[in-house]
């Protein structure tokens, strides 16, 4: 694999995914200011937190398990086979979830105490069904590291999703928020076909499959990477489920569903460059598997140092922003600053949660994927009995902090075990220092510029200081430019002598 195979599949995926959350915060900022607001978004989310846990699983988590496979495979018989088990395991799982939702979505509803999120579930549940087909086709084409049909869906998922919600919540407008909730919640099932449609025609356009059996053998070989890949990679759906089954019940007073509306506003910000990130873990995976099978440690701690440097160079301005000047954002997005501390607290998980993805797609690539899910399963424990222990003590502001520190304790895990279980090897500390200076000045030019001029201008400021920080420092350097723009001719031919 070359490096621009990686390096780039990777900036189209990440293009991809930030032109989805532009789409998806058109659609869901002006939801939340003029329609729902704090507490008719606490309803839409107590429904969309679940189907984000589902999405992830089918457009991250099992791709990147299923391209792992299809990155290892010697033929096209080998690779059609995982084709048709992944997709037939996955999209039956899925039928059988979207089932149990719509028949259940009372007393889940009442489980996670917003009873008025059933009408919401159960519209929902139709979006289920259409992510197995997404699911099996994003690892067959990120598995031949060719990120963009998974682009192209990505893009056409959002875009549904946005006209099609935001015109059915226009048209409820002035209804019970239950009902305005669930007008917006019909986007969701429209995105995911038209998202399914767009892979299955690239897929047709380009050829059909072989025909393939369902291999038991494949089955388990599939299920043994998947269960850790899709636990690390979804872990901002799992610590939302976490958080949507525990916060509102362990929060004492009246204004509970404020403050879950407004902890979900933070979540939703610092996801931002969490899923900007997982292009980056969607393609360094298949290119440590393949390095691996080749016995190529240099390519490997080559490409796991590059994918670190990314995630960092993506997520830590991002972090520096919600640090200096968390009541400006809000304000500009939401129009709302109540309770912007979240956003502070929670600022830190956009760098910690970007990193562990990285980190574990690198061991999983490595053939480490069970040390990772052991890894992931005890800071999910972690997370549960930090919101237990701080959110009687601290309120809301306790849910946001256990989310950073379990994501830290994840993330600090994860690269120890790089180093102790792997051949990949790379110097870590310089480029930590480097990209701490560049998110301080940052973060500093944020906070003054913004008592000067509009948070806007404020931002695109600070973000220019930090790319000439980043580049001055010599954290960028001209090689990691040209691995993204263009192909290392030099190290392409020593992979292959």
């Amino acid at each position: 694999m070359s490096k621009r195979s990686f390096a780039g599949g990777a900036a189209i995926l990440a293009i991809a995914v930030a032109l989805s959350k532009v789409l998806s915060a058109v659609f869901k900022i002006p939801l939340d200011r003029v329609f729902l607001h704090a507490e008719g978004m606490a309803v839409f989310n107590g429904a969309y937190n679940i189907y984000v846990f589902f999405f992830t699983i089918a457009t991250a988590g099992f791709p990147l398990a299923l391209s792992k496979l299809v990155a290892s495979s010697k033929n096209e018989d080998e690779k059609a086979e995982a084709f048709h088990t992944a997709f037939v395991f996955i999209e039956t799982l899925l039928i059988l979830c979207a089932i149990a939702i719509f028949a259940f979505a009372e007393p889940i509803a009442e489980l996670i105490e917003i009873p008025k999120c059933a009408s919401s579930l159960k519209v929902m549940s139709p979006a289920l069904v259409f992510l197995g087909v997404t699911a099996a086709l994003r690892g067959l084409f990120q598995g031949d590291v060719d990120m963009t049909p998974s682009a192209a869906a990505q893009v056409s998922d959002a875009l549904g999703r946005c006209v099609v919600g935001f015109a059915l919540a226009f048209a409820f407008m002035g209804t019970e928020i239950e009902k305005t909730a669930a007008a917006a919640m019909c986007g969701i099932p429209f995105g995911a076909f038209l998202s399914a449609v767009i892979l299955a025609c690239v897929r047709i356009k380009r050829g059909r499959i072989k025909r393939a059996k369902f291999s038991a053998a494949k089955l388990k070989q599939l299920v043994f990477i998947a269960i850790p890949v899709t636990l690390t990679s979804t872990a901002y759906p799992f610590f939302n489920m976490v958080d949507t089954l525990s916060v509102v019940p362990l929060l004492s007073g009246g204004d509970k569903m404020t403050a879950f509306g407004c902890l979900t506003r933070a979540a939703t910000l610092y996801a931002l460059p969490v899923s900007l990130t997982s292009a980056v873990s969607a393609g360094i995976l298949p290119a440590i598997a393949r390095s691996d099978t080749e016995k190529n440690s240099e390519a490997k701690s080559r490409d796991a140092f590059f994918a670190l440097k990314l995630a960092l160079l993506i997520s830590a301005p991002c972090m520096a922003g919600f640090l200096a000047v968390p009541k400006p954002i809000l304000n500009l997005l939401y129009d709302n600053a109540d309770f912007a501390f979240l956003l502070r607290v929670i600022a830190p998980s956009a760098v910690f949660a970007g990193c562990m993805g990285v980190a574990a797609a690198i061991l999983q690539g490595a053939g480490k994927s069970s040390a990772t899910a052991g890894v992931f399963a005890l800071s999910l424990i972690a997370k549960l009995l930090l919101n237990i222990i701080l959110i009687p003590s601290f309120g809301i502001g306790g849910a946001a902090a256990a989310t950073s520190i379990a994501y830290f304790l994840c993330a600090l895990a994860l690269f120890i075990m790089i180093f102790k279980m792997t051949d990949i090897r790379f110097k870590w500390l310089s480029a930590a220092v480097k990209i701490a200076v560049s998110a301080l000045l940052c973060a500093v030019t944020a906070y003054f510029a913004d008592k000067i001029m509009m948070t806007a201008g404020a931002v695109l400021c600070a973000a220019i200081v930090y790319i000439a920080a980043a580049l001055l420092s010599g954290f960028v350097t001209k090689s990691d430019i040209i691995m993204l723009l263009g192909k290392d001719e030099a190290n392409d031919r020593k992979r292959t002598v």
